[in-house]
């Protein structure tokens, strides 16, 4: 996941410099060169909010999945507590210490 989101990373700065570089004045390009970036910038978009939505879908994924952990983790949890509380006589009367004999 980790992986994802340093290329969206590294999209995003990529698309930032673009917009950046294209800020400075320079020779205008030819239309075909224009047209060329206009592409590639549109392209760029596209996969940047493809990987945005690939991102809201993962954290949506993880959150599920956090909460069914948390979920299973409190019923353990009463399990161990419930057992804790119930007598269990049979087992102490077979068991004793080997110091209290």
């Amino acid at each position: 996941m980790k992986g994802r989101a340093r290329k969206a990373s590294a999209l995003v700065a990529v698309f930032i410099v673009m917009l950046v570089a294209g800020c400075e004045p320079q020779e205008p390009p030819s239309v075909r060169q224009s047209r060329a970036i206009a592409a590639e910038n549109i392209e760029l978009r596209k996969q940047v909010e493809q990987l945005n939505r690939k991102i809201e879908r993962l954290k949506e994924q993880y959150e599920k999945e956090t909460k069914k952990q948390e979920k299973l983790l409190a019923q353990c949890q009463q399990d161990k507590e419930s057992w804790k509380r119930r007598p269990n006589r049979t087992s102490e009367a077979r068991w004793s210490p080997s110091w209290t004999r």
